[in-house]
């Protein structure tokens, strides 16, 4: 099951100490207390990390997080957390659409937090990230010693110039572009964000053809020229990606994964696992976790 997700139930469940509004948040020092749950968080997060880990799964991605890493995700994408080190530091900022919306940026410019990055996690040059400390750093303290009368107009302004200069530099990172967003290309997002929601119980295209109001075989023809591949391949390796995630880092038996992933039998997603895979379910979580 996954859960949607605020602000305000980050700083509730980690037990963070937070007395102002609840659609802009910071944090340099993490805890390493965390949801043991999958979210979809209403809010954007992005920052660099000093010191520890984080492994983060993204989508049904895993990425590791080390010091010198810049990490970005946003509103619909599926988050789960699997560990933080002890003594994990950094600079990191949550906000909502309606707080960044309030400032001209989001209207004038498109930014990162607009787009699919292709990595949204990625090791920064050791220049880009003493640049990135530079900017982060001095903003922080300064939030922290805002007045209270003032803070949110305040914390906009300061958000404002994060994401102009992260904004800047981020473009160096990744594959987006400024190109206006076709209708084929809204379909294919729409597409992928129904996988993430689905894919674990509707595997047939009729399903996903229907919630967007079009065709099979338009679908199937749209998917095709903007991903290089099917949507059932597609739908196929998220469920692979999801199932090697839980056969590595959860408690849960083969059974259990199977059925949460609506296999008519252990026999069937055992098939269909060592098809994609060229694994066993039981041969893959074995090997996973000598890694």
């Amino acid at each position: 099951m996954i859960t949607d997700y605020s602000i305000k139930d980050i700083i509730s469940y980690r037990k963070l100490v937070w007395s102002n509004q609840n659609d802009f948040f910071y944090l340099t020092h993490i805890p390493n207390s965390f949801e043991a749950f999958s979210y979809q968080p209403d809010f954007y997060l992005f920052g660099i990390l000093d010191e520890g880990s984080i492994t983060i799964e993204i989508n049904y991605t895993t990425y590791t997080v080390k010091p010198g890493y810049l990490l970005v995700y946003k509103p619909e994408q599926i988050i789960k957390v699997h560990h933080i080190s002890n003594n994990t530091k950094g600079a990191f900022f949550m906000f909502t659409k309606g707080f960044i919306e309030k400032d001209h940026f989001h209207k004038t410019r498109l930014s990162f937090y607009d787009v699919e990055l292709s990595n949204p996690c990625f090791e920064l040059t050791t220049n880009d990230y003493d640049f990135l400390q530079k900017i982060y750093d001095p903003i922080i303290q300064l939030l922290g010693n805002l007045s209270s009368k003032v803070w949110n107009d305040s914390a906009n302004n300061l958000l404002v110039t994060l994401l102009l200069e992260s904004n800047a530099l981020i473009k160096n990172y990744t594959n987006y572009s400024f190109e206006l967003i076709t209708a084929e290309v809204q379909i294919y997002n729409k597409f992928k964000t129904l996988v993430l929601k689905h894919f674990k119980q509707y595997r047939k295209l009729n399903f996903y053809s229907s919630s967007l109001n079009i065709s099979v075989n338009y679908l199937y023809k749209v998917v095709k020229r903007q991903s290089g591949s099917s949507p059932t391949e597609i739908l196929n390796k998220k469920l692979v990606s999801a199932a090697q995630n839980l056969l590595q880092y959860s408690s849960q038996t083969i059974s259990e994964i199977a059925f949460e992933f609506h296999f008519a039998s252990l026999q069937s997603f055992s098939k269909f696992f060592k098809q994609h895979t060229n694994y066993s379910p039981s041969s893959y979580r074995i090997y996973a976790r000598s890694l």
